[in-house]
């Protein structure tokens, strides 16, 4: 008897829309959405379990993603009992309860990729970000290594004609280090239902573009396959798919809920499930092109050999494609200027200029302002200088400050890029070309930056700097929320520039003006993260912050050292905090997208530095759209209130029946890219759940509501609406989670309409 596989879709969505998946291309066609019930799932593998076939694994996936499943753990934990082997497949951008889904022991972990690079990857993970998925990867090695985990864990490379050089490479690379293997599968056209509209002339044009991208066509395929098409499809002999709805599917390759084949898996046959297979005229169709053999990588050979001499053409064809001789700056790519602010620098100066002479990109100017050095910086600027007319050297008359001689450079560019360079600092050469390539791609870039590595005075790595955010597809109050909340350190200021927004800026002389720089930039357009470290951050002084208040003086006004010394660091914060607030006044959001902003930087600036601001009001347009009224006693409950707070959004979370998931879904809600809301848990008389959220109450914006007794579901909303703050609600239960974007989602949407409700 062969061995049998039963395909589980414990979730019926995705997180990501790419374009060869049917969740990204065909998500129209009324395919089962949600998550699977547990108690469904539960009878579903007692079933399998006595089905007459020899069953050996279940998987827990399809065409959705598993790891959004709140309770994938146990759902592991069910198949495990009864002694199948259970894989499970993610794209392992969200992991928000991984630690628990290693101990529940699967016997198979797949993380899908298609790039090094967050450029390439995007491109066919459509809403993925590669860097969270690497950093996600890494905290799995750590959790493997804490304990002992049967689980195997591979990274399925998907390959297409321009991913299969330096990025699988680089991906190759990454993955040993961790101990994870590679497999590396050519990427097809997907599900079935399009590749028959392919072979029908119906696809439409934007499956086209992903067509393009394929390694080998389906005609091309199918031209390999047919000497084969009379082997039966082992699909069709060794595997049921079942929904998230408990239907069953035809195939693990078709999408459409019309090629659904039975309603309730629970109520028909295996033999009936096979006859329907076997007589269903979308299997004749299928095997006629002999895509029956595609996912079964047969015959493999020869589909591999014709991928690679089609990925070696394209290659060819690529660097065939000369660039015209370049006789003028505007034949090299836009003019990019380096300004280059320098004090008492004599010490690497000379390394940080050849270092940036050296660059591949040669349109360039390098602008210097030296800061009225002592040293011999000055006599190495002249001389560099003369031997190459790309530099030009400023000399100030006095010491002004290191902020200003930062902004200085700032204002003597005249190039399209801009970007600053410390006097101490090294960059790959390869750094200018690559980041001016991403910013001439797309206009919604203001800021692209490579990974820094931290080096000490002699050159030697001290390891890679923590940013690595990439803002690409968020909006301008994500953006800008995210760079607040996430910024450490100040390597990313140090990238590729449009010089025309930072002309819009109009920064002023404050300490940690980088940082404020970067807020005002964020919500001007994305920043573009280049994942290899091509920029060298050199360490050389005291970074602590105690040192950093001793050179207040030296940053803002060295001839009032005294006074500079007098103010806090505090206040120095909070001027920092005033600048960027004013930066978000200044912006072309909407009154309300302001007022939001606001109150985040106020919270962010209280809660990182601990800047305190004085009461003040909302503007008037704001509060009217603000619903404000304050929370009644409620005699039949007991309620402990959150600091008073002007939420947009009042998220009430009732628990009764999943006291032990509470946590889990008000993480959720904590964790959403959307923060001006209030959190509203109810408790309807369930005694477990109150010690369950002791530590919630720590949270300001949280509220708890304890019922004396149940009273039912529409009685917990109505006690938690009756004490709301927001102008919109919504309702989440105990064993529900709301995705990270879900209530910036519907903000935006609600905002910006007529809309009551989304």
């Amino acid at each position: 008897m062969k061995p049998f596989t039963y395909i589980v879709e414990v979730a019926g969505s995705c997180n990501l829309r790419c374009p060869s998946c049917p969740q990204g291309n065909l998500p129209q066609v009324g395919h089962p959405k949600g998550f699977m019930d547990v108690d469904l799932f539960r009878q579903i593998i007692d079933k399998i379990a006595h089905e007459p076939v020899s069953v050996q694994t279940v998987a827990l996936y399809n065409w959705g993603e598993a790891f959004l499943h709140p309770r994938l753990p146990e759902l592991i934990q069910i198949v495990k009992a009864h002694n199948f082997l259970c894989n499970v497949s993610s794209n392992f951008n969200y992991i928000h309860n991984l630690d628990e889904i290693i101990a529940a022991r699967p016997d198979q972990l797949r993380i899908s990729v298609s790039g090094f690079s967050q450029d390439r990857y995007q491109r066919t993970h459509k809403k993925g970000n590669i860097e969270v998925v690497k950093a996600n990867m890494r905290t799995l090695r750590r959790i493997l290594d804490c304990g002992a985990s049967p689980t195997r864990v591979e990274v399925c490379y998907h390959q297409y004609l321009d991913n299969t050089g330096a990025e699988l490479s680089q991906m190759s690379s990454f993955c040993r280090e961790l101990g994870f293997p590679l497999l590396t599968v050519w990427a097809y056209l997907m599900p079935l239902e399009k590749n028959l509209d392919y072979f029908r002339g119906a696809l439409p044009q934007k499956d086209i573009k992903l067509v393009d991208l394929l390694a080998v066509k389906p005609d091309q395929l199918r031209e390999i396959c047919l000497p084969y098409a009379e082997t039966d499809c082992l699909l069709r002999s060794t595997q049921n798919v079942i929904n998230a709805d408990g239907s069953v599917a035809l195939c693990c390759g078709t999408f459409d809920k019309k090629y659904t084949i039975a309603a309730q898996f629970l109520d028909v046959s295996q033999e009936d499930l096979q006859t329907c297979k076997s007589v269903h005229p979308l299997c004749g169709e299928c095997m006629s092109h002999a895509l029956h053999l595609i996912s079964i990588c047969q015959p493999f050979e020869a589909i591999d050999r014709a991928a690679r001499e089609n990925v070696a053409l394209f290659a060819k064809s690529t660097l065939s494609i000369s660039p015209k001789k370049k006789d003028s700056r505007k034949d090299q790519g836009p003019l990019i200027s380096i300004g280059v602010p320098t004090y008492n620098g004599a010490t690497f100066l000379r390394q940080t200029l050849d270092s940036l002479l050296s660059q591949n990109y040669e349109n360039l100017e390098i602008i210097i302002s030296d800061n009225a050095s002592t040293d011999g910086t000055a006599d190495i600027c002249r001389e560099y200088a003369e031997k190459d007319a790309r530099i030009k050297f400023f000399a100030n008359d006095e010491n002004r400050g290191a902020t200003y001689n930062f902004l200085r450079v700032l204002s003597l560019a005249s190039g399209k890029y801009f970007m600053w360079a410390s006097d101490h600092d090294l960059w790959q050469s390869t750094l200018l070309a690559r980041a001016a390539a991403v910013l001439e791609d797309d206009p919604e870039v203001v800021l692209c930056y490579p990974r820094a590595e931290r080096i000490d005075s002699q050159g030697h790595s001290l390891g890679l700097a923590a940013n690595a955010m990439d803002t690409r597809g968020l909006s301008a109050v994500g953006r800008y929320v995210y760079l607040l909340n996430n910024i450490s350190g100040g390597d990313m200021i140090y990238g590729l520039i449009r010089r025309q927004a930072l002309r819009r800026l109009n920064p002023k002389t404050v300490w940690g003006v980088d940082q404020a720089i970067l807020a005002g930039l964020a919500l001007q357009g994305s920043f573009a993260h280049l994942p290899e470290p091509l920029f060298f951050w050199r360490k050389i002084r005291d970074e602590s912050m105690e040192y950093r208040k001793k050179t207040v003086p030296l940053a803002l006004d060295p001839k009032d050292s005294q006074g500079m010394l007098a103010m806090s660091m505090m206040e120095l914060w909070r001027q920092l905090g005033e600048e960027c607030l004013a930066l978000v006044r200044g912006s072309s959001l909407s009154a309300a997208e302001k007022e939001r902003l606001v109150q985040e930087t106020k919270s962010c600036f209280t809660r990182r530095y601990g800047v305190r601001w004085p009461a003040c009001s909302a503007p008037a347009e704001v509060r009217r759209g603000l619903k404000t009224t304050q929370a009644p006693v409620l005699p039949e409950a007991e309620a402990t209130p959150s600091p008073a707070a002007p939420p947009l959004v009042s998220v009430i979370v009732t628990t009764q029946n999943h006291p032990e998931r509470l946590v889990t879904a008000v993480q959720s809600v904590l964790g959403q890219t959307y923060r001006r809301h209030e959190i509203i848990v109810v408790n309807d008389g369930v005694p477990g759940a109150h010690p369950m959220v002791g530590w919630l109450k720590h949270q300001e914006n949280i509220t708890y509501v304890r019922h004396d007794r149940p009273r039912g579901l529409a009685a917990a909303r109505n006690s938690g609406r009756k004490i709301s703050r927001g102008k919109y609600l919504a309702y989440l239960n105990d064993d529900e989670i709301m995705y990270p974007d879900h209530l910036e989602t519907l903000v935006t949407s609600l905002e910006g309409s007529r809309l009551q409700g989304a």
